[in-house]
C-alpha cells in the first residue's frame, strides 16, 4: 500500500493536466481511481459524481490478482484488464492511447532494466501525443527499506520533459 505523502500532488497534477483517458496501471484498492473519478469527473466539473452516465473520464485500470476485485472497483473503473503490468504494456500491440498512465508502486518491484523497459513502452505504444506517465515510487535518498532503487536523476535521462518532486516519495511526471 503506498504512503500518503504525495496524494495531493498526485491530485494536483491530474487536476492541472485534466486528462480524458487514464490508464491506472496498479489498481490496488482503487483508492486513486476513486480520487481521479471525484476531481475529474466530481460535481464541480458539472457532473453527478454519484451517476456514472455524468461521467466524461475513461479510467482504465490494471490488476493482476482478480480475486482482490470489490464493488469499489467495478464502480469506479470503466474497463479492468486482469494480468501482470510488465507483461500487458510491454508485449503485443497497445489497445489504447492514453492521456496518462499512471505508474503507482509499479517500478520498485522491477529490476531497473525491466523498469526502464516499462517505461519507454508506454512512452512508445501507449501514450497519445502529448501524453504523459506519472510515476510515485518511494524515494531512495530518503527511504532505504524500498524495494526497487529509484534516483530522480534516472526519471531525467529518459529522453521525456519531466517534473520532478522529491521527498518520502518520488512523484514524476513525465511528458511527450
Amino acid at each position: 500500500m503506498a504512503d500518503s505523502f504525495n496524494i495531493s500532488e498526485i491530485i494536483e497534477i491530474i487536476s492541472e493536466i485534466k486528462p480524458n483517458l487514464i490508464l491506472d496501471a496498479n489498481i490496488g484498492t482503487g483508492k486513486f481511481g476513486l480520487l481521479f473519478r471525484e476531481y475529474l469527473d466530481g460535481r464541480w466539473g458539472g457532473h453527478d459524481f454519484h451517476n456514472p452516465d455524468t461521467w466524461s473520464l475513461n479510467l482504465v485500470g490494471i490488476n493482476e490478482h482478480p480475486d482482490r476485485l470489490t464493488p469499489v472497483h467495478e464502480y469506479v473503473y470503466s474497463a479492468i484488464w486482469t494480468g501482470n503490468v510488465f507483461n500487458i504494456l510491454t508485449r503485443g500491440p497497445a489497445q489504447h492511447c492514453f492521456d496518462l498512465v499512471f505508474l503507482n508502486d509499479v517500478l520498485e518491484p522491477l529490476e531497473k532494466d525491466n523498469g526502464i523497459k516499462l517505461i519507454r513502452a508506454i512512452r512508445d505504444k501507449w501514450l497519445c501525443e502529448h501524453g504523459h506517465i506519472l510515476i510515485s515510487t518511494p524515494d531512495y535518498y530518503k527511504r532505504t527499506n524500498t524495494l526497487g532503487k529509484w534516483y530522480a536523476q534516472e526519471f531525467r535521462e529518459l529522453g521525456m520533459v519531466w517534473k520532478i518532486k522529491e521527498g518520502k516519495q518520488l512523484t514524476v511526471l513525465l511528458s511527450t
